[in-house]
């Protein structure tokens, strides 16, 4: 982890700041040659997962990723499930050109294409895809977690943070402090956290300027510009009616709550633990409990 970390990245990459339009919090980083350096599960999973120390292959991967318009995260996903399945991982010079075989559709690299649950089922391996309704999850282990491990499931993208907030909350502890390694309230909480989060970004307001700000502020914004006179509970509502039609939209597309859960290892394997902390299975029964029990709180009919 050393060779692919934050200091390992200023140490050899002397990064720059590099940010969206007219944005001060300039989040994003760049190298001299204006190459967009990768995030964080970017560098986790074309690192970590793939046994891939060398940063500059790394660098190279993710920017062959946004040109050749692949996701880094399902990308280095899909070639970690073919590594566990068949032992053959990507040597670390080679992943560029992979990449662009992927894309290409070319070789002996076309199950790649499919994405990382369409290969396991061709391999006859099912459990070896990490995914939540298809999609890859990012670097974030939901055993360390167990809100985030909720909002994986509940997120009508599939596998992805970016539909709630819950990291805040349990491990930046702000603006509360919560136990991460426990449900209990974890369903109400969810909810309030991706009704905010959906109403945030219907304002087109960036997620990371959310960790600072809260619907008070955004509606006192959102009011001086167009001379409204919203309260953060109209934009709150707005915020569970667009939820709320995600929902039903993924309903009459084929999705149901069965679909709302994690890949069974999770469950049954215990994370890496370190450090006088022992990251356990998820408890399945509870984990289950806090799920039913947000269905009830968004009257969402339960398929389980």
């Amino acid at each position: 982890a050393k060779n692919i970390s934050g200091p390992a990245i200023r140490a050899q990459l002397s990064p720059l700041h590099d940010t969206c339009y007219d944005c001060s919090i300039a989040c994003k980083k760049i190298d001299k040659n204006n190459n967009r350096l990768p995030e964080y599960s970017a560098l986790s999973h074309f690192g970590a997962l793939l046994g891939i120390d060398s940063l500059s292959c790394i660098v190279e991967a993710n920017k062959a990723c946004r040109e050749l318009g692949l996701d880094p995260i399902s990308a280095a996903s899909t070639l970690a499930t073919q590594g566990e399945i068949t032992g053959n991982f990507p040597h670390p010079k080679d992943l560029q050109e992979i990449l662009n075989q992927i894309c290409c559709r070319k070789g002996d690299v076309q199950l790649l294409g499919l994405g990382s649950r369409r290969l396991a089922e061709e391999l006859g391996q099912t459990d070896a895809s990490m995914t939540v309704k298809s999609l890859e999850l990012p670097a974030f282990d939901p055993r360390g977690a167990t809100g985030m491990a909720l909002s994986f499931c509940t997120s009508t993208l599939g596998g992805s943070q970016n539909r709630a907030n819950m990291e805040a909350s349990e491990i930046l502890r702000k603006p509360v402090a919560i136990d991460r390694f426990s449900f209990s309230g974890k369903a109400r909480l969810l909810k309030i956290s991706e009704d905010a989060r959906a109403a945030s970004d219907s304002l087109i307001v960036c997620p990371n300027a959310f960790y600072a700000a809260s619907l008070e502020e955004y509606t006192e914004a959102l009011n001086a510009v167009t001379g409204q006179d919203y309260s953060p509970a109209d934009l709150n509502r707005i915020g569970e009616k667009i939820v709320n039609s995600e929902h039903r939209i993924n309903r009459s597309n084929g999705f149901s709550t069965i679909d709302d859960t994690l890949p069974e290892r999770f469950f049954t394997e215990s994370g890496s633990s370190g450090n006088g902390i022992t990251i356990a299975p998820l408890d399945k029964t509870a984990f289950n409990e806090e799920l039913h029990r947000y269905y009830r709180i968004r009257n969402i009919e339960d398929s389980a």
